[in-house]
């Protein structure tokens, strides 16, 4: 887990069920209201893609849940930190990054 005094970052290696290749999974990110939009989301990302990288660990997976009152913002977040679908299953969008 990643804590600023703007938000925090949880996430796990190799944790997601069926996915057969080395991962780190952003499990949930939160930034405080008032720091929004000040790249917060991306330099805890970032932080955790690096720890990736020191354990060889090349990609990065993300996920939605559509169920949400705006998933299309998490969305837009994970596709402008340069995420790619990678899947959907019932109310759950995947998505990866190469790292």
């Amino acid at each position: 887990m990643l804590e600023t005094p703007h938000g925090f970052l949880t996430y796990g290696f190799n944790c997601v069920p069926g996915v057969n290749f080395p991962h780190v999974y952003i499990e949930d990110l939160y930034v405080i209201p008032s720091s929004r939009k000040t790249h917060v989301a991306t330099e805890m990302a970032d932080k955790v893609a690096d720890i990736a990288r020191e354990r060889g660990v090349t990609k990065m997976l993300g996920s939605v849940n559509t169920n949400t009152t705006s998933p299309d913002t998490s969305l837009n977040v994970l596709k402008a930190y340069g995420m790619k679908l990678y899947g959907a299953t019932d109310a759950t969008v995947w998505m990866i990054k190469e790292l």
